[in-house]
């Protein structure tokens, strides 16, 4: 309680949110001095416009815990989501809401959370709200993780398998993999469209 109420008068977020947030961190399994290391890295996001205290402490730990970080990197985290709010488009508080769908599966396919975030951030500049990136985004990371039958056909035609496609995703990135499939399509749509549909 003593250090919820120097915390509070330190960042100006008030103790009742930041008690409610610590719920939340003490949830995802932080404890004592870990728990309050996250919880100062998201208050300070919070002041900084990113949203309430509770919802970024809330993401923020899905974060640390989908990509097995320690309370230390608390507040990296919190400035990759300041950064993504900086470069895109989306209301912050939507863009903490939307992107707690997407961490655990790109996160499983060794998607970084920087490109997971700079992801977001690119297509809420081109016109889509944090909701619809972040549904975007889950669909063409799961059409490459888990390709049907007709996307494994698509992707044999340009030399590429599913373990191929996997593979890349987790060493060069999900961005360059986009790009390479470009390559090999020559930009064809309808090619792209059985390898991704709906996307």
């Amino acid at each position: 309680s003593k250090e919820v109420l120097t915390l509070s008068g330190q960042v100006g977020v008030g103790p009742q949110e930041l008690a409610e947030a610590l719920y939340f961190v003490a949830s995802s399994g932080f404890q004592g001095a870990d728990a309050m290391t996250v919880l100062t890295a998201s208050a300070k996001a919070a002041a900084a416009g990113l949203g309430d205290t509770r919802t970024i402490a809330d993401l923020t730990t899905s974060i640390l815990n989908a990509y097995q970080m320690k309370a230390g990197d608390a507040a990296h985290v919190t400035d990759i989501l300041t950064q993504a709010v900086k470069d895109g488009k989306a209301e912050p508080d939507q863009l903490a809401g939307a992107l707690g769908r997407v961490v655990p599966i790109a996160a499983a396919a060794g998607i970084s959370l920087e490109e997971v975030a700079a992801s977001v951030a690119s297509m809420t500049r081109v016109g889509l709200n944090a909701n619809e990136s972040v549904t975007a985004l889950r669909g063409i990371i799961s059409a490459l993780e888990k390709p049907g039958k007709q996307a494994k056909d698509a992707l044999a035609g340009i030399g590429y398998s599913a373990d191929d496609l996997r593979k890349s995703i987790k060493e060069r990135g999900l961005l360059v993999t986009l790009q390479e499939m470009q390559l090999r399509t020559h930009g064809n749509l309808d090619v792209m469209g059985k390898i991704i549909p709906n996307i």
